[in-house]
């Protein structure tokens, strides 16, 4: 177990190496001069405040930041521009609500991503739990779109969604439904179809959409089938002849798993669950010598077949991480904690062949889990991983150890 964990932390550093992605780009220094450059892209979660790029692809990255920089961008992806600006910070939950229904504004400079170009451009800040939008027209400097959350003296919860408004004011035209402002949510996705259809009023060259996000994968549900080799462990240290096993027992896997990516670092995280119906039935034949010669001679043979009827559905909770080669193709790691639920289950029988009284044990299955760590590639909508199961322990009983533990090899096909 710990050389292959060594192994898997080995080369999550290589790929992680490797992974890191320099894609062409600009950024304009403060005096307005433009440097074309390959960015570092880190597929920002948080608005950065710096960043590191090349301006050969064999160079050593360089780094600049907020201060010396008012604009960068990735070809065909983010834009993000520097402005000094009033920003509330008020968060949504709700045992976070301030007191008050006014925007506490501060001074603040900071990079905004740039979501909708044109007439009027939405702009995005995120940090934490900190979600703000902004807007800027021909007419209007960049102005933040205000929604507060705050306690009433009722002890509610108020709204304060003074944006409607200001979009109503501001970003309004034919093609917009008056009726739709006092409705909106404080929403991304519904801000930007609203920006996108107001700019669509003008007869405007200028793109009308940025490039913020591309598309990327938000959840995967496949197939999983497979073979598993599990090893059934069962000693008894104390006992005055040695009355212990090793089974082996090939099988057949099935299951279903369900993938959530999650939103940053280009996707390449997730947590996920496969539920897997797996077993083991077998038994085996084996010799136990002596090694108490106060009850048997020095070197005396004892008889047994172990007998072991053992099927669960294994749940794992975990997290993946992907290396993405190329759009079609990835390697991943896993780990994750399995919850065995017991689909059927005998005792595990040490049955003496000998006749002798009271030489055979029994002893009661109990549902405990385990650690799971897995490596594997991906190919469209394909996958195949190999995965160890630690063991797991399957009995307290008296002073007997029992481990279970397995290789499994299983390939995945996407239903989703």
């Amino acid at each position: 177990m710990k050389l292959i964990l060594t192994g898997l932390t080995l080369l999550f550093g290589v790929l992680s190496y490797a992974q890191v992605q320099f894609e062409k780009g600009y950024f304009v220094y403060n005096a307005g001069k433009k440097v074309d450059c390959y960015i570092e892209n880190l597929d920002w979660k948080d608005n950065p405040t710096s960043f590191r790029y090349k301006i050969n692809p064999n160079d050593k990255p360089e780094t600049e930041n907020i201060n010396g920089v008012r604009e960068f961008a990735i070809d065909g992806g983010r834009v993000y521009k520097r402005y000094m600006m009033e920003m509330e910070r008020s968060l949504p939950q709700t045992n976070a609500v301030q007191n008050s229904r006014n925007p506490d504004f501060k001074i603040e400079t900071q990079f905004l991503l740039l979501l909708v170009s044109g007439q009027a451009s939405l702009y995005e800040y995120v940090q934490g739990n900190v979600q703000k939008f902004f807007f800027e027209t021909p007419d209007k400097t960049l102005e933040q779109l205000v929604m507060i959350r705050y306690m009433e003296s009722n002890s509610g919860i108020g709204e304060n969604k003074l944006f409607q408004q200001q979009l109503f004011n501001n970003v309004r035209c034919e093609k917009t439904d008056d009726t739709s402002f006092k409705n909106m949510p404080y929403s991304r996705s519904v801000l930007m179809a609203h920006f996108e259809r107001y700019n669509s009023c003008f007869d405007n060259d200028a793109p009308n959409k940025a490039n913020a996000d591309k598309p990327k994968e938000t959840f995967a549900l496949r197939i999983t089938v497979g073979a598993q080799m599990a090893t059934m462990k069962l000693t008894d240290p104390y006992s005055y002849y040695d009355a212990s096993a090793t089974i082996n027992y090939t099988s057949y896997r099935l299951g279903l798993e369900a993938e959530a990516f999650l939103p940053f670092n280009h996707n390449n995280w997730s947590i996920f669950t496969n539920p897997t119906y797996q077993n083991f039935d077998a038994q085996k034949n084996y010799v136990a010598y002596v090694n108490n010669p106060e009850f048997f001679n020095d070197g005396d043979q004892l008889h047994y077949t172990a007998v072991v009827r053992y099927a669960t559905i294994d749940i794992p909770l975990g997290a993946r991480r992907h290396f993405r080669f190329n759009a079609h193709t990835r390697m991943f790691i896993d780990a994750a904690y399995v919850f065995p639920i017991m689909v059927s289950s005998d005792d595990i029988v040490l049955q003496n062949k000998d006749g002798l009284a009271n030489a055979s044990v029994t002893l009661p299955v109990e549902q405990k889990g385990n650690f799971a760590v897995g490596v594997g590639l991906g190919y469209k909508k394909w996958t195949a991983q190999f995965r160890y199961g630690a063991p797991r322990v399957l009995t307290d009983a008296a002073s007997w150890n029992t481990k279970f533990s397995s290789f499994a090899l299983q390939i995945g096909y996407n239903l989703l």
